[in-house]
């Protein structure tokens, strides 16, 4: 690919994204990633990016279902605070303009499944998820085996 080729975070982001407000719910979040199909949660306040949550946040803090009573009443208790116990704070985030290598690149060597996308006034225009990631390596790899197939005739 040359360089005039190369996409930016920018080109594969998913635009507008939901968020969450710090004040809202655990309940509330994971309602919203299960009527989403999503799995990350950018946390705004006041215009801002100030965390990130996602479902496996909220799972290891919930801890194993139970079916006792008191558990269930413990779990109905956690629901009702705040996303800002839960939230990772000062996510990492990245610009638009930046090649997708380098997003990629952040997320394994971090272990994460999301980058929130900021533009030059930090401010936040999309995120950019594992599922971005894959969909964009799907389409190099299908590049690649297209270029080898013509080569090869």
């Amino acid at each position: 690919m040359s360089q005039k080729e190369t996409l930016t975070i920018g080109d594969r982001m998913s635009s507008d994204p939901v968020t969450i407000k710090p004040d809202q719910s655990i309940g509330e979040a994971f309602v919203l990633m299960f009527e989403r199909d999503i799995r990350h949660l950018p946390v705004i306040e006041k215009g801002k990016l100030v965390g990130i949550v996602s479902d496996r946040d909220i799972r290891q803090f919930l801890g194993k279902a139970s079916l006792s009573e008191e558990d269930r009443k413990q779990e109905d208790r956690y629901l009702r605070l705040p996303v800002s116990e839960v939230m990772s704070r000062h996510p990492l985030k990245i610009k638009a303009e930046a090649p997708i290598a380098e997003g990629i690149r952040i997320m394994v060597e971090r272990k994460i499944g999301a980058l929130p996308v900021v533009d030059r006034e930090e401010k936040m225009i999309g995120i950019f998820t594992e599922l971005d990631a894959l969909e964009y390596s799907l389409h190099v790899v299908e590049r690649y085996q297209e270029e080898k197939t013509r080569k090869a005739v």
